[in-house]
């Protein structure tokens, strides 16, 4: 099965499940015994992130804020090391960032589907 690391990342410390592959460009570094799978399957890589969005027109100096704050509490060693322990390695970014992040993923997968004749319903 695929699962996201917050799923599954005690279950497989604990040995009640064994990781075969992580899904992302390079080793886990929460795991970094569990192989890619792109090293058996060049080209196969998928990664689940999280964000926070914001209606559109948001003043800039709240967005900002929000993005200060978030990466100063993310920065928190108590926090990291809980975060850590569900398997989760935070990677704060600016809005730019995700907005990049974002756009990258609409194109990705609307590329997939095209090519995998993917219809919507």
């Amino acid at each position: 099965m695929f699962d996201t690391a917050t799923s599954s990342f005690e279950r497989i410390r604990s040995g009640e499940m064994r990781a075969l592959a992580v899904s992302s460009p390079k080793r886990y570094g929460l795991a970094p015994d569990i192989p890619t799978m792109s090293e058996t399957l060049p080209g196969v890589e998928a990664m689940s992130w999280l964000g926070f969005t914001m209606s559109p027109g948001t003043s800039r100096a709240i967005v900002d804020r929000v993005n200060r704050e978030t990466r100063a509490v993310l920065a928190m060693p108590e926090i990291e090391a809980q975060l850590n322990r569900l398997g989760v390695m935070p990677d704060p970014s600016t809005p730019e960032e995700m907005r990049l992040q974002i756009e990258q993923e609409i194109a990705l997968w609307t590329r997939t589907a095209e090519q995998r004749q993917i219809e919507k319903r």
